[in-house]
């Protein structure tokens, strides 16, 4: 096993360090090659972008939304040069800023139209069913009982009260029966 880890660590890992960056890493991003194609070759359709930057067709659409609505590609809808059946037009595009880092003028999409739902023809001549009618609830009303009358008990009332309460209760009173 250790003549295979040898093996490994001398042919392979060792070839990978000694890579140079430019295969490491691509020098250009998917965004700025399709950037730099539209700028040389201005009135190109997507298809033209695909064949020549190997890209391949759905990340270049994408790409190409992007730029278009970041404003740096401008894009007009002609009739399909080679009609596939898939579409009946093509956007060309060309640049509207010299460079890629250079910021165009945002562009806000507009909002599909939703579209109505398909209701199958043998379903469109059933009647809707007729709504269920439910009695609104009633209000619930508490009906608060009157007080009843209580006896005055001057015994309970005098328990509560300090004694210098009594006698200010007293001296109170004194005046009324004098």
């Amino acid at each position: 096993m250790s003549d295979l880890r040898t093996e490994i660590v001398s042919k392979v890992l060792n070839s990978w360090d000694t890579s140079t960056p430019s295969q490491t890493a691509a020098s250009e991003t998917i965004s700025e090659k399709i950037f730099n194609f539209i700028h040389a070759h201005p009135s190109c359709t997507s298809n033209d972008v695909v064949d020549n930057t190997n890209v391949d067709l759905g990340r270049a659409s994408a790409t190409l939304l992007a730029l278009y609505q970041k404003g740096k590609v401008d894009r007009k809808k002609y009739p399909n040069p080679k009609p596939d059946g898939k579409r009946d037009n093509v956007f060309v595009y060309w640049t509207t800023v010299d460079s890629h880092k250079e910021k165009g003028v945002p562009r806000l999409m507009k909002p599909k139209k939703q579209k109505k739902p398909y209701i199958h023809k043998a379903l469109a001549n059933l009647e809707a069913p007729k709504p269920v009618y439910q009695m609104p609830r009633m209000k619930q009303v508490v009906i608060k009982e009157a007080p009843t009358k209580q006896e005055f008990d001057a015994e309970q009332f005098v328990k509560g009260l300090t004694l210098s309460e009594v006698k200010a209760l007293y001296e109170a009173l004194k005046g009324y029966f004098a």
